[in-house]
């Protein structure tokens, strides 16, 4: 994949761990077409999360997207509120999985829980 974002003039750079929003704006020498958030907006520093979407979406070009990672519902509200506020198209998606395990002598799915993903695009 890193070939061809090269070939096609694309940065190929990956933000990854914990990072604040002031990492966001100082930290990155382009500006993103997508940003995906995997985590971290969940926890007592609500305010924190919120900056952080905030100034990715700062960063994020117009006509790009923005994805979120939640897991818990709080995280899930507090990524739709913010999305919102700042007048992206939203899509909220909710991923079921099951894990396969013995049951009757066969196979069954047992469910485990949800993860929701919140997609916001930028117009131009």
């Amino acid at each position: 994949i890193q070939d061809v974002l090269a070939a096609a003039g694309r940065p190929r750079t990956a933000v990854t761990g914990k990072i604040s929003g002031e990492f966001l704006l100082g930290g990155l020498d382009y500006r993103p077409h997508r940003i995906f958030v995997g985590g971290g907006l969940s926890g007592d520093d609500a305010e924190q999360a919120a900056h952080i979407l905030r100034q990715a979406w700062e960063l994020l070009l117009p006509g790009g997207a923005l994805m979120a990672h939640c897991v818990l519902l709080g995280s899930l509200e507090r990524a739709r509120r913010v999305l919102q506020e700042l007048g992206g198209k939203l899509h909220i998606y909710s991923l079921h999985t099951g894990e396969s395990r013995p049951l009757a002598g066969d196979l069954h799915f047992a469910g485990m829980h949800p993860v929701f993903l919140v997609y916001a695009a930028k117009y131009l």
